[in-house]
């Protein structure tokens, strides 16, 4: 009997989401396509971090993205709209210098830019959500020129959840 059950789990699962169509209303296929989605992304992550792409990173006390950024961006774009049910929490921080306030405000303009960027690729705006964290979560050393620089950057966070239910 758990033989026939796992086995008409699999078919479910592959009927829902074979290579050449996702039924992406499918509780498995969301989870399959999150899975996939989420591995696109860390790729993308891996070459960034391997400099076969540029980071997504902003000049000091500036909102407006690099222009080598935009090949990376592309990319997750090119990710999100393969997968139409994942959604996207854009994580955008800030380097130390200054204040707390004017920090977490320059980080959510940072947020906002990335959004706006990858609607203009596209991307509904609907599937996408962004927050500022100021410098509370840096990835460098902030009391050096090239910490600061790697600390002005975002991060992508995927769902397939409702908004209210993810964040």
């Amino acid at each position: 009997m758990r033989c026939r059950i796992v086995a008409l789990a699999c078919l479910v699962l592959f009927t829902a989401c074979s290579e050449d169509r996702i039924d992406y209303n499918h509780p498995y296929a969301q989870a399959v396509a999150i899975k996939k989605a989420q591995q696109e992304l860390d790729a993308i992550v891996l070459d960034i971090e391997h400099g076969k792409l540029p980071s997504i990173l902003f000049d000091f006390d500036s909102d407006e993205i690099k222009l080598e950024s935009y090949a990376s961006l592309d990319k997750i774009a090119r990710v999100l709209l393969r997968y139409p049910n994942v959604k996207v929490m854009i994580i955008a921080h800030a380097d130390a210098m200054g204040t707390l306030e004017y920090n977490t405000d320059l980080s959510k303009r940072r947020g906002r830019a990335v959004k706006e960027y990858l609607v203009k690729q596209g991307v509904p705006p609907t599937w996408i959500r962004y927050h500022g964290m100021s410098y509370n979560e840096p990835a460098a050393d902030n009391s050096t020129e090239e910490g600061r620089r790697q600390n002005r950057r975002v991060e992508f966070r995927l769902t397939t959840r409702e908004w209210e239910v993810a964040w």
